[in-house]
């Protein structure tokens, strides 16, 4: 079993101890690998946090086995670097790689990240992948030529000690501070504005300290998109629809007062039914249950591969066809009709 190590927005405050700490700690206490993203750990350096090299210092290099590396996007209007998985590897960072290659004798894979949105936005550039494999061929060649395993690298220690930290009472409560940035970048009600009546003292001053950090705007934001992409591609039709009725500012309003009535789910077909629930006031819309069915129909044959039958009151090719295209129907054709969602595709039949 391994664990990654993440990209983490936050300011660095005094009173925490060091990302390398941290990570060092957890996989000595469970005895387990790591995942090195040294992409997140490049967000984190060039965001302001723990740099590359004094991380690794505190980490058992032993217990490494695989390296991701990726792309990321520089945020324009909060001003930070993003791990999004989007275009090449940093030059820097492949010359850090470069440098570490020696250092972890457990290794055994190089992997590269990349998301499916931005390989559609470049209409799968087939040249962009393999220039990047081919990034990660040298650097395991590298690495084949030189096996002794570097022990006077500059990331090195020889002195490694792991002293694990343990909570004194003197720093905000683990769980606590978990619950409160979970509901500020969640933009839960109660926190966002005045925070006087709310809980202990403790409390009030994790809160304070939270909202002072720019990055919960920005993570907030990252959660927004994550979901609000999840909606669209799990309920094609339904999203379609909403959007022709509410435009984008009005789909954008309800999918901001939806999160605030349903918490995450980490699956979207989860976020799906839970999203089918919350427009069950939302009915009156035209074709709004027309389109609902269709999709939940298709979460459905997604996650378990059973065909799915619906009888409708409405034409669904027509309804269908002219969603695609971000249109209503031209006219509607009333009777009762069979649809078959099956893993021959998609079929209409006027019963």
């Amino acid at each position: 079993f391994a664990i990654e190590n993440g990209a983490n927005y936050l300011q660095l405050r005094e009173d925490e101890i060091s990302d390398g700490d941290f990570i060092g700690s957890i996989i000595e206490r469970a005895d387990c690998g790591l995942i090195l993203d040294l992409h997140n750990l490049w967000t984190n350096q060039v965001n302001g946090r723990q740099s590359i090299k004094d991380f690794l210092k505190r980490i058992c290099r032993h217990r490494v086995w695989e390296i991701h590396l990726a792309g990321g996007t520089d945020d324009e209007e909060e001003g930070y670097y993003i791990d999004a998985h989007t275009g090449e590897i940093p030059k820097k960072l492949i010359d850090i790689t470069k440098e570490i290659n020696n250092y972890f004798p457990n290794l055994s894979a190089l992997i590269f990240e990349v998301s499916p949105s931005y390989l559609k936005k470049i209409n799968y550039d087939v040249s962009f992948l393999k220039e990047q494999l081919d990034i990660l061929h040298v650097l395991w060649q590298l690495r084949n030529n030189n096996c002794q395993y570097d022990n006077n690298s500059s990331f090195n220690n020889n002195n490694w000690i792991r002293n694990d930290v343990f909570f004194t009472g003197q720093n905000p409560n683990p769980s606590h501070w978990e619950n409160i940035l979970g509901s500020l970048v969640l933009d839960l009600e109660g926190l966002q504005d005045d925070c006087s009546n709310f809980g202990s003292d403790e409390e009030k001053i994790i809160i304070k300290r939270l909202k002072s950090d720019p990055a919960i705007k920005l993570i907030n934001r990252i959660i927004f998109e994550v979901r609000a992409s999840s909606i669209v591609t799990t309920m094609l039709f339904t999203s379609r629809l909403l959007l022709i009725y509410l435009d984008t500012e009005g789909f954008t309003n309800l999918l901001k007062k939806f999160f605030k009535e349903f918490t995450p789910s980490l699956f979207g077909n989860i976020e799906a039914k839970n999203f089918h629930k919350f427009l069950q006031d939302y009915r009156s819309i035209e074709f709004l249950d027309e389109a609902l069915s269709v999709d939940m129909a298709m979460l459905s044959f997604a996650v378990d591969r059973t065909t799915q039958r619906l009888v409708l009151s409405k034409n669904p090719s027509t309804l269908m066809k002219s969603l695609l295209s971000y249109k209503l129907p031209s006219f509607t054709q009333d009777g009762a009709f069979q649809l078959e969602i099956g893993e021959d595709g998609i079929r209409s039949i006027m019963l």
